[in-house]
């Protein structure tokens, strides 16, 4: 682990072990330091320093002491939501956000590792960032202007999924004559009403589960929906009914590829149900969006995602509904003057815009042999 070096001389408060008030909580003192470090994330470990992510690369501080069960316990006692700290003596892991005066808002996850407890905060920008700042594909677009079905933004946790999201949210918020509904766990981005307005809901403080909640959305009188994460039957079942009934549904998945995406749907049916959800799916499903963070070798753009983006037409559709899934990476390579990019020619992009280098593109190539040869300028229909 590299350590880091104090960005100020400022001295650094002790940590202590027992609890402060609420409005100034012990948590303060790192988060202040944080803030001074520009950091993403802190972690917080049993018998480690505090360790501090930093333009991606985890860097701890040796002037901060070492903390041990107790005083993380202790640390994070207070400022968890009563809620929130039960679920977490019940299930070993809780998340919540915790904001701060001054500070902002933070996306908190607390859990027990081996025994004792680590958490893990990352970060939440004030400011809801603009779509081209956050050098997307041109395609993603066409999906603002749907005006119902089901949009899936995919990837591993921390991969910009809840930005991207919140991005797409605001733009139809400043823009469009809306209702939006979400359902977060926790709420990470704040909108305020402008032309649409929107009402945030969050897990353990506004409503006790996805599902207890969202079986009702319908009722509230909706355009736009926002759920935080497709987890299970219920939920996915909700969003492709509000779907089906000319709502506009956005959700984020654990998935890699467009094609992962509608297998983990599949999954959650037998087999003998698969038919029928093909055929739902190649009407309501509208875009995939898949994404990939990667270290960027720019200053000023320290991350940067590389994507895939399937946006549905008539070929897709007849893919999934015929169970033709394998297809579906070439029909998106074939749709690029429609808005759609596989991952291959998304990092070829990012190395011709100065954004990554070419070291990076190759590590997480899909196809690296490909790709190698357009970084060449050999084009080849399996780039």
């Amino acid at each position: 682990m590299t350590t880091a070096t104090t960005p100020t001389e400022t001295p650094v408060a002790p940590i202590h072990a027992q609890p402060s008030s609420r409005d100034n909580p012990e948590i303060l003192k790192l988060l202040k330091v944080m803030r001074s470090y520009s950091a993403s994330d802190l972690h917080i470990k049993h018998n480690r320093r505090p360790i501090f992510r930093i333009h991606g690369v985890p860097l701890s501080q040796d002037k901060l002491p070492v903390l041990q069960h107790e005083q993380i316990r202790r640390l994070f006692q207070e400022v968890t939501p009563p809620a929130k700290w039960e679920k977490f003596e019940r299930e070993g892991t809780s998340e919540f956000s915790l904001e701060i005066a001054q500070f902002g808002r933070f996306r908190t996850n607390i859990f027990m590792q081996r025994g004792v407890m680590s958490a893990a905060i990352r970060r939440i920008s004030d400011a809801i960032p603009d779509l081209d700042s956050l050098n997307l594909p041109e395609g993603v677009k066409k999906i603002v202007d749907l005006g119902e079905g089901l949009v899936l933004v995919a990837g591993v946790t921390g991969s910009g999924k809840t930005t991207t999201l919140a991005s797409i949210m605001e733009i139809i918020n400043k823009t469009q004559r809306e209702h939006i509904i979400t359902f977060e766990d926790p709420i990470e981005y704040v909108y305020e009403d402008k032309l649409s307005f929107v009402n945030q809901r969050e897990v353990g403080s506004d409503l006790e589960s996805f599902g207890a909640a969202i079986r009702y959305v319908l009722r509230q009188d909706p355009d736009v929906i926002l759920i935080g994460e497709l987890r299970d039957i219920e939920t996915f079942e909700v969003a492709l009914t509000a779907a089906e009934t000319g709502h506009l549904v956005f959700a984020t998945i654990h998935a890699s590829t467009a094609t992962s995406v509608i297998s983990r749907l599949l999954d959650l049916y037998p087999t003998e149900r698969h038919n029928m959800l093909r055929g739902l799916l190649s009407t309501h499903l509208k875009a995939i969006l898949c994404q990939r963070l990667l270290k960027g070798c720019r200053e000023d753009v320290p991350r940067v995602p590389a994507c895939e983006l399937m946006l549905s037409n008539g070929s897709i559709q007849e893919a999934i509904q015929k169970g033709e899934d394998g297809k579906i990476l070439e029909l998106i390579k074939l749709a690029r003057d429609d808005g759609m990019i596989d991952f291959n020619t998304s990092l070829h992009d990012l190395v011709r815009k100065g954004l990554i280098t070419q070291k990076m593109a190759l590590a997480y190539s899909p196809n690296r042999e490909a790709l190698k040869m357009v970084l060449r300028g050999i084009t080849t229909n399996t780039a």
